[in-house]
């Protein structure tokens, strides 16, 4: 969906997503790929928000694959809680305010409009005001994808450091198993050694005991 308003059409933002909206919702099926760009955008924030809840359902409920990108929250929560639908957000270095374009599935992307703002020199009091008029549900929601971000990375490192020690313990049981090879050769050579002298034992022996018997024999024989 590209920005298609048009005077001579008497088109809007809105009207022109719509249109196409429309055009999608009557064609698309279990074949189709669909991406919507800023769903929910051009017109009030709620019934944006719910217009593109109702979307998501209808496309979800006909399993279309669909990819969306939105600002709104009321559509981010609704699809956290919905079966078929998954967040997703691309990571941002809010100390370098610049894009790491890693991907991070499961979890609702935030503007940070905000931080950056204030980051890129807005007036303190401005800032202040802004976040007085944003409220204090909307702070906590940002506040929570924060932290839920650092958990994330806690968690990877967590996985990282773990996957590290799952490859140090293989080492280490290869090297094991490798000295019990090795030791096993070793026995396995050693018992060949000793079963081939005793053999030779044996041997000599029955000959010493055959020459014996015939010095014996020849001597009773002289008598």
């Amino acid at each position: 969906i590209g920005d298609e308003q048009s005077i001579e059409q008497s088109l809007s933002t809105f009207s022109s997503h719509m249109r196409n909206i429309i055009q999608i919702v009557n064609e698309a099926d279990e074949s189709s790929l669909v991406l919507l760009d800023e769903l929910g955008s051009g017109t009030d924030p709620s019934e944006g928000a719910a217009l593109g809840i109702a979307l998501l359902e209808h496309l979800n409920g006909k399993k279309v694959k669909t990819v969306a990108t939105t600002h709104h929250d009321l559509l981010k929560t609704h699809v956290h809680s919905s079966e078929g639908m998954e967040n997703g957000s691309f990571e941002f270095d809010i100390q370098s305010l610049s894009p790491t374009y890693r991907f991070l599935p499961g979890l609702p992307g935030g503007s940070n409009a905000l931080e950056i703002a204030s980051r890129l020199g807005l007036p303190e009091s401005l800032g202040a005001r802004a976040r007085m008029e944003l409220g204090e549900s909307r702070l906590k929601e940002h506040q929570l994808i924060s932290e839920l971000k650092g958990n994330l990375k806690a968690l990877e490192e967590e996985k990282e450091a773990t996957a590290r020690e799952r490859n140090r313990l293989q080492s280490l049981k290869e090297q094991y198993l490798e000295v019990i090879e090795t030791e096993r050769e070793e026995n396995e050579k050693t018992r060949k050694h000793l079963r081939h002298r005793v053999d030779q034992f044996v041997a000599q022996a029955r000959e010493e005991m055959k020459d014996a018997r015939a010095a014996m024999e020849a001597g009773a024989g002289e008598r």
